[in-house]
């Protein structure tokens, strides 16, 4: 095995970019093709070392090359047919090679030239950066514990924002909006130093303004409601009033006495010694004459009437006469 070889099985650790427009190549040296372009204060795997170089993994981000010749696209999924396939840094042969893919293998297309497929880096691929460029921030564990934190604390805070839009969708009476905010605090709490901790504050903030909106629209649903009810009791209790001054309207209203004759009133005409002007009548029948000074007996001639007054009876005759106190004309 070379002492360049050799120099490849450096201890890993994960590192921190130092520059702008760092440049990650698919060799160890100057000549060879850029692949990458790091900035400052970007994370990367260092997995070797050649002189001045680090070797690195390269990020799903990075775009890499593969023919066409050995991709099956089954159903829009892209699947290597071959074992050892070649992944290089350019559309061509003539680019180096900077990892490999089996057969069965699924790839992510990003782009299409002529009889090459631009790909996203597969884990494996690796790049080459200047040393120089580099700094130490933390071992490989620690690195994938801290990408593992930040995978969760993205997950969550995606349930928890669909959970919140999900939330103020329902009629306003209904949500629970204290709850979200204690899921948004309790996120805060476990993941501190994220930047999804910054926007989950940003999201509290907005659910207290929504929370003092929504408490003012249930105030003012509550005393439209309140009002209503009031209308409603103070229909009920007038319509009770009103009830009751009918009932007492008819306890002080005397019943009036059933009438002493019915029937119709007529003329009895130019007659000597008539013993009366008007007549009620039965058909052809004459039931009563009838006399009144309180009744203007003219205006019901010839009107089915109920006749009330004190029956009278007619000196040498079977006939009476009524004395008239009221009269009512039947419908």
């Amino acid at each position: 095995m070379s002492a360049n070889v050799r120099a490849e099985e450096a201890k890993s650790f994960a590192g921190e970019i130092t520059a702008d427009r760092v440049n990650v190549r698919s060799g160890p040296h100057l000549n060879f093709e850029i692949i990458y372009t790091c900035n400052r204060g970007d994370k990367i795997i260092i997995i070797g070392e050649q002189y001045d170089w680090y070797k690195i993994k390269l990020p799903e981000s990075a775009i890499l090359y593969i023919s066409k010749e050995f991709i099956d696209n089954k159903n829009n999924t892209f699947i290597v047919k071959a074992d050892d396939v070649n992944i290089r840094a350019g559309t061509g042969l003539e680019y180096n090679i900077v990892g490999q893919l089996l057969k069965g293998d699924k790839i992510d297309i990003i782009t299409e030239t002529g009889a090459w497929y631009g790909i996203k880096a597969p884990k494996g691929c690796f790049g080459w950066i200047y040393k120089k460029y580099i700094k130490f921030y933390a071992t490989v564990d620690q690195y994938e514990l801290e990408l593992k934190r930040k995978e969760a604390a993205s997950e969550n805070y995606t349930k928890l924002v669909t959970n919140y839009a999900q939330e103020l969708k329902k009629d306003f009476t209904y949500m629970r909006l204290d709850v979200i905010r204690a899921d948004f605090e309790k996120f805060i709490l476990s993941y501190p130093d994220s930047p999804e901790a910054r926007l989950s504050q940003e999201k509290i903030d907005k659910i207290n303004l929504k929370s003092a909106e929504i408490e003012n629209m249930k105030a003012k649903a509550m005393l439209k409601e309140a009002e209503q009810e009031f209308k409603s009791a103070k229909k009920i209790l007038d319509e009770k009033i009103a009830l009751i001054q009918q009932i007492e309207v008819a306890k002080d209203t005397p019943k009036k006495e059933e009438p002493i004759a019915r029937g119709i009133i007529r003329d009895v005409g130019i007659i000597l010694n008539r013993p009366a002007r008007y007549k009620l009548c039965e058909g052809n029948n004459i039931l009563y004459y009838l006399k009144s000074e309180r009744v203007n007996l003219n205006k019901f001639i010839n009107r089915n009437v109920k006749v009330w007054g004190e029956a009278i009876p007619l000196p040498g005759s079977s006939k009476k006469f009524i004395l008239v106190t009221s009269v009512e004309e039947i419908d």
